[in-house]
């Protein structure tokens, strides 16, 4: 059980996009651990499972689709009992439709908390989980926060100021984030708090290959963001050099087609193995038997960008070496001591890092330990103690206003 945080007696509950979703393990770990502290209630927008959640998580309520009845009956009830007050509110939707659905399920949303005594409500993502907490806010008067990542705020999100004008308080996970967060909305910058999502050391145990460089492994969506062309195109380019790599692509995505069919048209098919996602226990055994890890991000055509990816956490405390770019939220993490940074969008240079990786183990061993000794400042206990120890603070703190 986590040591609990300064006494907080209000009920919170939590509210996702999807849940669980193997592409968000942090924010099952948080769960987790919330769950523990404070004894949530978890609500999920998507109802669709894709990996098993723990025994000691909490019961997930999915929130029906916005056709549903209980919708319907909910939204009746609430202009029978609230007449004008859910006349104004529609009014002021209809020319929005996003506005509009987060609105139409926030209704019953907010009956829902009301009959379990919710005080608080969380919101992962400042897109449309967190539209609907603002609209629970709005209609029963609870006070709502949100956890901001990086497609939420990066890419076209229009709610996003009212979002963050009307929350209690907002986490987001990089201090490149908090700065941006700081800068488009300067008048909440005092609610904006940095708490990293960290890594579990006892999962990724550190056991550094004897692998020498040439097997590279990639780990995420296959999404415009991960740059996994740019691999493709470096590992053509060595190819033409008489250097040969093994490529091991972890994940899937919208992009796999298209990517399989770049890796064809370069002439490296015999070296490419798209493996989909893996357990975290096959993944471990992946980063200790691969040679380097390049994860070649970019900022995409619409803005979307990663933050700080996890798996940069994870091979860091494996002792696998590291090739990434200079990007958002990574310099915070890593460094040219702890791993090869490289430009956006660049095959040359990636080439140009998985040849030094691949020929200079002293420096492999130097770099790797390094980046352990790094990522034990990042140690995922301490950053969820943290988040817990915000709830207590600003909840409390509201509760004595």
């Amino acid at each position: 059980m986590p040591a609990h945080p300064d006494i907080c007696s209000k009920r919170i509950a939590y509210l996702v996009g999807q849940y669980p979703n193997r592409t968000e393990t942090f924010v099952a770990r948080e769960i987790s651990y919330m769950n523990a502290v404070f004894g949530i209630v978890l609500f999920s927008l998507d109802g669709k499972r894709q990996v098993h959640s723990k025994k000691s998580d909490p019961v997930v309520h999915y929130v029906p689709p916005y056709y549903s009845l209980a919708v319907l009956f909910a939204n009746l009830c609430f202009f029978v009992f609230h007449p004008k007050t859910c006349l104004r509110y529609l009014r002021s939707t209809l020319s929005n439709p996003e506005e509009f659905r987060a609105f139409y399920k926030g209704v019953w949303l907010a009956q829902k908390l009301s009959k379990r005594n919710i005080d608080h409500l969380h919101a992962h993502f400042a897109n449309r989980p967190s539209d609907i907490a603002r609209w629970v806010s709005r209609i029963n008067g609870i006070t709502y926060s949100i956890s901001a990542h990086a497609q939420d705020i990066y890419t076209a999100n229009p709610s996003l100021r009212a979002n963050l004008t009307e929350a209690l308080f907002v986490s987001t996970c990089t201090a490149y984030n908090q700065y941006f967060l700081c800068q488009f909305s300067p008048e909440n910058s005092d609610k904006i708090d940095l708490n990293y999502h960290g890594v579990n050391l006892d999962r990724w145990t550190f056991l550094p290959s004897d692998n020498p460089g040439r097997t590279v492994l990639t780990v995420g969506r296959l999404v415009e963001k991960k740059g996994h062309r740019y691999l493709a195109e470096a590992l053509a380019l060595l190819k033409e050099q008489g250097y040969h790599f093994e490529w091991r692509i972890i994940g899937d995505g919208i992009l796999a087609d298209e990517l399989n069919v770049l890796i064809k048209n370069l002439g490296i098919a015999e070296q490419v193995h798209f493996m989909g996602w893996k357990s975290p226990e096959k993944l471990l055994e992946l980063y200790h038997r691969s040679g380097v890890l390049v994860q070649p991000c970019l900022i995409g055509h619409d803005g979307d960008r990663d933050g700080i990816p996890n798996v940069l956490l994870e091979a860091m405390a494996c002792g696998i070496p590291i090739v990434t770019t200079a990007l958002s939220g990574i310099p915070e993490i890593v460094d040219g001591n702890t791993a090869l940074l490289i430009p956006e969008k660049n095959p040359d240079e990636i080439a140009s890092a998985l040849l030094h990786v691949c020929q200079d183990s002293d420096f492999r061993k130097r770099m790797v330990e390094k980046a352990r000794k790094r990522v034990e400042s990042f140690d995922a206990s301490d950053h969820l103690r943290r988040m817990a120890e915000l709830f207590a603070e600003k909840l409390n703190a509201h509760s004595d206003a």
